[in-house]
């Protein structure tokens, strides 16, 4: 490191001591010696060498000006532009340079550059070379070409059309010698030259003349003839003087309704004209030129021809199970006679009639065999003749199926099921299951809606290979059943309960082994009975509910719209939509006890599926009509016109023959009569209370003495019944005596022989023989003997309450003089303890401790589970009410001595 330092410093003396004495003593600067003004012609870099005098050597700098764009040789002095200058960008160049010697003497000068302008750029035209002037115009046209060296453009005309116009040579401004006319002449055609001395340069010019649209449109065409049936265009001829017009056409009025026209002026139907239809329109056309509208009316006359016959349909479709004649589908505009013939495939199975135009199966097709025909049909006018292929389509109908106790599956398209015709558990049909792959599995299936519990039963049978393929059974779901190998119609039953349920049958394949048939079947499938036989209680209200048909609900094109019932007696008897049976005429036993009666179904399509229903009437025991007991109040006054006599009847009555005289209604014997027109009220939900209101025609009553009965031919039951011929009752006062349904008969006059009373010998109910006021007799053994009903009653209850149910049971288990088959009473029997003349309890005060209170009866409220019938004992206003069997209520037991008529 110290040898390399020693090193610098001797080359350092060395280099010292070599200093030019004479430059070191030289105080004079370089002078420039060249021109300080240069020309350099565009697109040259070189622009000049710098030269100055001195005694030694000289370096050249810029040091000013637009250094920017030089660059210079700071030993030799050249300067270069940075890039090649353009004279028609800019022509003038100043900057500084400085020259300096050895010394460091230095002298400055400045520069000038002048470009010089070369011919290198091209001559072009700048205008356009399509114009459009105004007819009738001194517009010009101004032409313009470019040098950008700057030279002077000249121009001039040439070409076919440039004798009629004029250019100034200067501005190339080029004007019409005459003024332009469009008619005359509307295109111009010519050339344009542009010089700059050096180059010459040409371009085609086209000048169009322009309308002045100065006419308005006119529209030629008359009125017009036209062939029926033709799509062919009408043009809509249109004149104008304007030298270069466009048209828009359009339709006015009713003309839109029927025709369409172009933007080329062609008017079009919409449709074909038909001579038969409309013979002659009305067009109303307007065009435009832009600036004119004309509008024009004129008349097409269409003119006739022959219309060919037309078919109008491919495909015809007729019902199954039908040989009614159809039509062929064959229209002829022009009523022409027209004649057929029908050949091809299927033409042996129709027959024709030549003069309809109609053909008809000679046999009812049946879908199931043949679902479509082919015929060929040739049909002439007399002029032409047409020939078409038709297709006629069978449509299957799909009856309403009524359920009959067989359930009649109907699977729909993916089930993989068929009726087999051969292989039925009787004669007839069954399902069975079609051919399936292996690990797979075919099913038939329905839902059924059940009103109540019944019986589901069926037969089956399998085919297959033992423990591998099995036929299954479901029920909702739930595999019941399965059965595998060879075997032979087998019975299955099951019990099912009310509500919708699925019904499946599975047949299912493990592998490609197979044994028999492999295949499953069923036939029978039964639910519960006979759906077609029901049976009705003879006298039913109208309006009663005999059944109800059941429709298999598997095709929706098979669902009912409408019931129709035929045979002697479908007049008592309505089917509503939803398959209800509904009694709309009284039926009694005696008289006819059984219906047999044709149901046809129709369905939504009008097919229809007819079945025999039987209906039974049931002979029931029926209560005669008569006056269980009346009643007579005097109000305690002298006058009759408000005495009020209560009649309670056995049954209903119809209230419709209470219309009418009351004073006919009834025989009053004894004392007393009912005044004419006397009024009189009926309430049918008590003990069917039969009210008159004595008028001053009336005579009053004599209680005990007075008897009153129906007289025939005037109030009838409900449902139908006629009163007792002898219903005679005695007439009470101010207590009520209304009869049981445990009625006691006599076959004398004596009353010395009961009997039954739809027995033969019956003469009189008991009721005939109702004298005088009621009796009871103390048994003395806690029971109470009334002597009009026979009815021994239980003479002190226990004083405690009880729900119906304890109450049932607190009468059947008790034992009491000498006897234990007591029971709840009826409602009736039990009112005929009230007694109007006691109050709290209204009741004879032999009956000892009776509570003034509700009291059960064993009756049902309008057929209820729950709601039971109530008799109450206050205050003399006694009255029958109802109430749940799960309250408490006070109980009174009674039993029956005698023979009760059934």
């Amino acid at each position: 490191m110290m040898i390399k330092k020693i090193w610098f410093l001797l080359v350092m003396v060395l280099f010292l001591g070599c200093e030019d004495s004479s430059v070191k003593n030289d105080h004079t600067p370089p002078v420039f010696v060249m021109p300080t003004t240069v020309n350099v012609n565009e697109n040259e870099s070189f622009v000049m060498k710098l030269k100055a005098a001195d005694a030694s050597n000289v370096r050249y700098y810029i040091v000013g000006g637009d250094m920017e764009y030089f660059d210079i040789d700071s030993k030799s002095g050249v300067v270069t532009f940075k890039e090649l200058p353009d004279f028609e960008k800019r022509r003038e160049y100043h900057f500084v340079v400085l020259a300096e010697d050895e010394a460091g003497n230095q002298t400055s000068t400045s520069i000038t550059v002048y470009i010089r302008n070369l011919n290198d750029e091209p001559l072009t035209f700048t205008s356009g070379n399509d114009f459009s002037i105004m007819e009738k115009t001194n517009e010009v046209i101004d032409i313009n070409a470019t040098d950008r060296d700057y030279y002077d453009v000249k121009y001039s005309l040439s070409g076919s059309d440039a004798t009629f116009l004029d250019i100034n040579t200067t501005t190339g401004v080029v004007h019409f010698k005459s003024v332009p006319d469009c008619r005359i002449k509307n295109l111009y055609n010519f050339t344009v030259s542009a010089s700059d001395g050096f180059d010459t340069i040409d371009q085609n010019i086209t000048v169009h003349i322009l309308d002045k649209n100065e006419y308005p449109p006119v529209i030629l065409n008359q009125d017009t003839n036209f062939f029926e049936n033709s799509l062919d265009g009408i043009y809509i001829d249109v004149n104008d003087s304007d030298c270069d017009s466009h048209f828009s056409y359009s339709l006015l009025g009713t003309s839109q309704e029927y025709f369409v026209i172009d933007q080329n002026g062609t008017l079009h139907f919409k449709t074909p004209p038909n001579y038969e239809q409309k013979k002659q329109y009305e067009v109303d056309v307007d065009v435009s030129d832009g600036v004119f509208d004309t509008n024009k009316t004129f008349t097409i006359n269409i003119l006739n021809q022959n219309d060919a016959p037309q078919f109008t349909k491919d495909i015809l479709e007729v019902n199954e199970n039908s040989t009614e004649p159809f039509s062929l589908g064959v229209v002829d505009e022009d009523n022409d006679t027209l004649s057929y013939n029908i050949f091809g495939i299927d033409a042996e199975s129709f027959e024709l009639d030549n003069a309809t135009g109609e053909i008809a199966f000679l046999t009812a097709p049946d879908y199931e065999q043949k679902s479509s025909y082919d015929i060929n049909v040739s049909v002439s006018d007399g002029n032409v003749s047409v020939e078409k292929e038709l297709t006629i389509k069978i449509k299957d109908l799909v009856s309403p199926i009524i359920y009959d106790g067989h359930y009649p599956f109907v699977p729909d398209s993916q089930t993989n099921w068929f009726v087999d015709s051969s292989n039925s558990y009787e004669d007839g049909e069954s399902w069975a299951s079609d051919t399936i792959g292996d690990s797979n599995l075919t099913c038939i299936f329905d839902s059924v809606s059940l009103e109540e519990n019944t019986t589901l039963s069926f037969m089956w049978k399998v085919s297959s290979e033992s423990g591998c393929d099995f036929l299954h059974f479901y029920i909702d779901g739930e595999e019941k059943d399965s059965i595998s190998g060879v075997l032979d119609w087998s019975k299955k039953e099951y019990n099912i309960s009310s509500g919708e349920h699925e019904l499946k049958w599975c047949y299912t394949k493990d592998g490609s082994v197979s044994s028999g048939d492999d295949r499953g079947w069923i036939d029978e499938v039964n639910i519960g009975t006979n759906q077609l036989d029901f049976s009705v209680d003879e006298n039913s209200p109208l309006g009663t509910v005999v059944g109800k048909i059941n429709i298999a609900n598997s095709n929706d094109a098979a669902k009912v719209s409408a019931f129709t019932l035929y045979g002697d007696g479908s007049d008592k008897f309505d089917v509503e939509n939803n398959g209800s049976i509904v009694l709309i005429g009284r039926v009694d036993y005696e008289t006819n006890n059984l219906y047999t009666l044709l149901l046809d179904a129709s369905s939504l399509e009008g097919n229809s599926n007819r079945v025999t229903i039987v209906i039974h009437i049931k002979d029931v025991y029926e209560k005669p009509l008569y006056i269980v007991s009346s009643v007579y109040d005097d109000n305690q006054t002298d006058i009759v016109e408000d005495d009020i006599v209560y009649n309670y009847f056995s049954t209903a009555i119809d209230e419709k023959t209470l219309d009418g005289d009351v004073a006919d209604f009834y025989d009053v014997e004894n004392g007393g009569s009912i005044g004419s027109s006397s009024q009189n009220e009926y309430n049918a939900t008590l003990f069917y209370e039969h009210k008159i209101m004595l008028n001053d025609t009336s005579y009053p009553f004599i209680p005990y003495t007075t008897t009153i009965s129906l007289t025939q031919g005037y109030i009838l039951g409900a449902n139908g019944e006629v009163p007792l011929e002898n219903n005679v009752t005695v007439v009470e006062a101010y207590k009520r005596i209304v009869k049981t349904d445990n009625l006691l008969c006599y076959s004398d006059e004596n009353a010395s022989e009961i009997v039954e009373c739809n027995a033969s010998n019956a003469l009189h109910s008991d009721g005939y023989y109702q004298y005088g006021n009621r009796g009871y007799i103390d048994n003395g053994d806690g029971t109470i003997l009334d002597t009009v009903t026979g009815l021994i009653w239980q003479q002190e209850d226990d004083n405690t309450t009880k729900t119906f149910d304890d109450a049932t049971t607190y009468c059947n288990d008790l034992e009491l003089g000498d006897a234990n088959d007591w029971r709840l009473p009826t409602r009736d029997e039990l009112v005929t303890l009230i007694d109007f003349n006691q109050t709290a309890p209204a009741i004879n005060p032999l009956f000892v401790d009776t509570n003034a209170s509700l009291y059960w009866s064993g009756d049902s409220f309008e057929n209820s589970e729950v709601i039971k019938w109530l008799v109450g004992f206050e205050n003399g206003s006694s009255y029958a009410s109802e109430d749940d069997s799960s309250e408490e209520h006070f109980v009174r037991c009674v039993r029956y001595v005698g023979n009760q008529p059934q």
